[in-house]
């Protein structure tokens, strides 16, 4: 994955990816689709945004 909002645009394995965004879960990133950059979404690499609760789930 690369972040086309991140400065440097550094290519991120999945977890890598979903750790950095954690404070910017509205970034948009891009997966490598054999040869060339597809849009993609943070959620693919299992980023979980919790409104409410104080950030945790829902009880």
């Amino acid at each position: 994955y690369r972040c086309a909002d991140c400065f440097g645009r550094l290519m991120l394995c999945t977890s890598c990816c979903r750790s950095a965004h954690q404070l910017h879960p509205f970034h948009h990133v891009e997966q490598w689709s054999e040869d060339h950059f597809a849009p993609s979404s943070l959620r693919v690499v299992g980023l979980v945004l919790q409104l409410g609760h104080g950030g945790a789930r829902c009880p």
